[in-house]
Order: C-alpha cells, then structure tokens, then sequence
C-alpha cells in the first residue's frame, strides 16, 4: 500500500526537473540554431540580453531582370504580420512565407521617383540621393495565370550594443533571396 502514493510522488519529484531542463535544451538548441531570440522561452536569457523587435529589421527588395534592386517600403497587414513572425523567428522557413506572399501580390508603381538615400551600418551616408525608384504599393493579389518576373531578396538585420565603444550598430545577420 505505501509502495503507490511513494512511487507517485517520486514520478512527479521527478518529472518537474525532466520537464524544465527539456525546455531549457530546446530553448538552448532554437537561439543557438535558429538565432530565435533569448526572450522567446523565458529563463535568465531574458535578463543577460536586450533582444526585441527594434533590435531586428528586414530590408525586402524585388529584384528585377534587369539586375536593379526595387525596394519595398509598404507592405499589406498581412504581410507586415509575416515579417513579424519572421523577425522573431528568423528561419529559411518563415522569411519564404512572407516572399511568398510578395509574389503573390500585385505591385504598382506611383508616380513620384523618390529619391534613394542609403546609409551604412554606422549611420554614414553612402549614397547621396541622386538615384531614385518609384515606391511600390501593394494593389491585389496576382491570379493564378499572372506570372511575377522578378525574385524577392530579403535582408536580416540585427543590432546590438558595443559594449566596448558603447555603441548601438546594425549588422546583416542573412540574407534571404527566393528565386522561385
């Protein structure tokens, strides 16, 4: 009769720590693998580390038979959750959701050229403004006999603090290019 409740409680003594170490490996194995972030999970990586969503950001390009790069600025609600999801989880897998989405959308050009001021990762001015595009905004989504003639391009960046030079600077962790 005591041998029950004694091998119960010892299952569930047991079966706490099984659980909290088996999440603790996963979360290990998912920010060393998949650079999910520390706060995804809980646990202490969510005091050791500074990681949100203005830490990430995602630079998306159509990129056009001609070679140019078309940068998108404006996206659909639908595809700003995509890109969401896939900035706090920064798989092949989730970035392919959202440039799926791009293609399946119909892009119109407006009628202004705005110009193209680009920055590097330390804030300097590369390019000064003389080349310009034309914004894209989203219109519809393409129907199955329209076929997009570019690819998407997405770039991943992430920023973080120097604790050397004390110092906020944004890196490109990968770069995505969906040639479907």
């Amino acid at each position: 009769m005591t041998r029950g409740p004694t091998l119960a409680r010892w299952v569930m003594v047991g079966a706490v720590p099984v659980v909290a170490i088996a999440i603790a490996a996963r979360q290990h194995y998912l920010h060393a693998t998949q650079d999910l972030s520390t706060w995804k999970g809980g646990g202490m990586g969510m005091f050791a580390a500074a990681d949100n969503s203005l830490e990430r950001y995602a630079k998306i390009y159509l990129l056009l038979p001609d070679g140019h790069r078309q940068p998108l600025l404006r996206l659909t609600e639908f595809q700003e959750r995509l890109k969401r999801q896939a900035l706090w989880y920064p798989n092949e897998r989730n970035f392919r959701a959202l440039a799926d989405s791009i293609r399946a959308t119909t892009w119109w050009a407006s009628t202004d050229r705005v110009p193209l001021n680009v920055f590097d990762e330390n804030g300097q001015r590369v390019r000064d403004g003389t080349e310009q595009y034309y914004d894209l905004y989203p219109a519809h989504p393409r129907t199955a006999s329209e076929q997009a003639n570019w690819n998407v391009e997405i770039e991943y960046w992430k920023a973080s603090y120097d604790a050397k030079t004390r110092e906020f600077v944004a890196a490109p962790a990968r770069t995505f290019t969906f040639n479907d």
